[in-house]
């Protein structure tokens, strides 16, 4: 049986978290890197730029003894909604206006258990999981260590079952 720790709940857009850090969450990261756009239109460019900085930050030691297999370091941006209209829509799932967009690594011998452990914190929470989507990979690049321990990678669409559940701007999020 999978238990789920996880709790789901709306950020206060003015709590600055416990972190006494200028209110950044994550005071202990190493290579941080930040690449922005102020006030410009969004564009595929700024993602090579900033894949760009993310290949230089290697010096941080985010890669395992075979010398191929990563720590997992990635880019956090807007919420690509027409990308995930359409990848849930290729799955038969009908999004709502308001939604949100959960990442989920599970382990293979227990997918179907973590899956209703998400949906039992979620409805605990009064939001409804409306579809699963299991995100394609390609392991062509991954490293050995990467390869033997390589979760299954899902998405999970979740929306309130009351529009008063749902975050009170855009800087609202729910959290798992």
């Amino acid at each position: 049986m999978v238990e789920a720790k996880a709790v789901i709940r709306m950020r206060d857009p003015v709590d600055s978290g416990s972190s006494p850090q200028l209110g950044h969450p994550d005071h202990d990261a190493c290579g941080t890197g930040f690449i922005a756009r102020l006030g410009g239109t969004p564009s595929y460019d700024i993602i090579q730029f900033a894949l760009t900085a993310l290949e230089r930050l290697t010096h941080r030691g985010g890669v395992d003894a075979d010398g191929a297999s990563g720590d997992g370091a990635g880019l956090l941006t807007s919420l690509p909604q027409a990308f995930f209209r359409a990848r849930a829509q290729e799955q038969g799932i009908d999004l709502p206006e308001m939604f949100a967009v959960g990442f989920a690594f599970f382990p293979s011998s227990v997918v179907e258990d973590a899956r209703a452990a998400v949906e039992a914190a979620a409805d605990t929470e009064r939001l409804r999981v409306i579809g699963w989507r299991r995100v394609p990979v390609n392991t062509n690049s991954l490293g050995r260590r990467a390869l033997e321990t390589m979760p299954e990678i899902w998405q999970f669409f979740v929306a309130p079952f009351h529009a008063a559940r749902a975050p009170r701007d855009s800087s609202g999020v729910w959290l798992f």
